[in-house]
């Protein structure tokens, strides 16, 4: 069965010309087939040239990760989340809400 954990993490938005948050993990999490640990990451939207999203974590510490995502509507804006889901090897970063926005995205499993 899979738990999930809905957490306010320290996002905060930052104003740029380019969508950017920068969020805290306060514990290690999987994005994609990265394990993150825990830490200060920018997260960004990547253009591939297609019609879906790629989100990326840069981590200070070196370590990033990227991961496709789908874009879902949000009933109106909202602050800056993060989801997690319980699987058997940890918590993994499932969506990210962003800030003031009336959207989420949807990370690839």
């Amino acid at each position: 069965m899979k738990k999930t954990l809905l957490m306010l993490v320290g996002c905060t938005a930052l104003a740029m010309a380019a969508e950017l948050a920068t969020v805290h993990l306060p514990f290690a999490a999987q994005v994609g087939q990265t394990m993150l640990p825990a830490g200060e990451y920018t997260v960004r939207t990547l253009d591939n040239g297609g019609s879906s999203t790629v989100i990326a974590l840069d981590g200070a510490n070196g370590v990033h990760a990227a991961v496709p995502a789908k874009r879902v509507p949000q009933t109106g804006p909202g602050s800056a989340d993060l989801k997690f889901v319980r699987s058997p090897s940890g918590l993994k970063l499932s969506q990210i809400f962003v800030a003031g926005q009336a959207y989420s995205y949807e990370l690839a499993p």
